[in-house]
């Protein structure tokens, strides 16, 4: 059989290779504004309340500590705690990486973009 003939066809050539780059950086951008801008809406509720939580459990872990001495109790406060934290820390790290501009929070002029 001869295969001469169909060896062409089984390698793409360099411009197939760059339009399908290009599509699949637009069906990225596309995707990343798309999730993008919801999570930022629902970030107005989600972060304040994963502080709220984190801050109202440090204060029960205080004063679990002072009135009930009690391991497990003071372990699952802390944990808690500390994980509602790291929620909102971690979302907020999601949305950093998801942006479609750079909000990277510098001590320089904040009036540029660079």
């Amino acid at each position: 059989m001869d295969t001469d003939r169909y060896q062409y066809a089984a390698r793409p050539s360099w411009a197939t290779w760059h339009v399908a780059g290009r599509i699949l950086v637009v069906v990225l951008t596309v995707m990343r504004y798309t999730l993008f801008y919801p999570l930022m809406w629902l970030r107005m509720l989600i972060v304040p309340l994963t502080h709220a939580c984190a801050f109202l459990t440090l204060i029960g872990l205080v004063l679990a500590a002072v009135l009930f001495p009690d391991r497990m109790l003071l372990w699952r406060l802390g944990l808690f705690s500390f994980g509602a934290f790291a929620a909102g820390w971690a979302y907020d790290g999601v949305l950093l990486l998801l942006s479609p501009r750079p909000l990277v929070l510098t001590t320089g002029r904040a009036d540029r973009w660079d």
